[in-house]
């Protein structure tokens, strides 16, 4: 099977992001196997408008990860906020211009699992990270999508504080379009923490 990979250089020479995609998963064996089982629908509780969010820090994802994410009921269509990802719809191909028939892109589906996890915490400076995805079926304008999502893995590194998702989407009736693992910091190292470990001090 083929893949397509991507990069991003900054004018150093140095990588800035990179990308990878394929259409079945022999070719990407290391995302296959974090993404090998398909998502199964929970019937998680939506998310109260208003409703109280878990601080981000530690503690707070910790009662998140005991109690349960709540859940997002969201409907692709060309008022959605994140339904392009260009400022002009006609530099987006046809096949993704919602209002023209078009399906949600990668961008979309992608962005439902920074609201979900934004919906359930109330984030400050945070940085998305990674993510590996699979897709199981296009997703077309109208559709009615309920995005569920569970925090698999807490962790600290250089000080900075990580989260990562197990986010599934699904059409109604719980039909699974999409899954993802979603990485992310939700607590930057304060710039005291970055002082004392380039001095050697901590």
């Amino acid at each position: 099977a083929q893949a397509y990979e991507a990069r991003i250089l900054g004018s150093d020479g140095v990588m800035r992001a990179q990308g990878r995609a394929a259409l079945a998963l022999d070719a990407l064996p290391d995302v296959g196997e974090k993404l090998a089982d398909v998502p199964v629908y929970r019937g998680d509780p939506l998310i109260e408008r208003g409703g109280v969010r878990a601080p981000a820090t530690r503690d707070g994802l910790e009662v998140v990860r005991k109690q349960g994410m709540r859940a997002l009921e969201v409907q692709f269509d060309r008022n959605s906020d994140i339904s392009l990802y260009s400022r002009d719809p006609n530099e987006m191909p046809a096949l993704l211009q919602p209002g023209n028939g078009g399906f949600a892109s990668a961008a979309y589906t992608l962005s439902l699992a920074n609201w979900i996890l934004g919906a359930n915490v109330n984030l400050g400076p945070w940085i998305h990270v990674e993510s590996d995805t699979r897709n199981y079926a296009a997703i077309p304008e109208g559709a009615t999508l309920r995005v569920e999502a569970s925090i698999s893995q807490l962790f600290e590194r250089a000080g900075h504080e990580f989260v990562e998702l197990d986010v599934g989407v699904f059409l109604k009736p719980e039909v699974p379009v999409f899954h993802a693992r979603h990485r992310a910091i939700y607590r930057l190292r304060e710039p005291n923490e970055t002082t004392a470990r380039l001095s050697g001090t901590e």
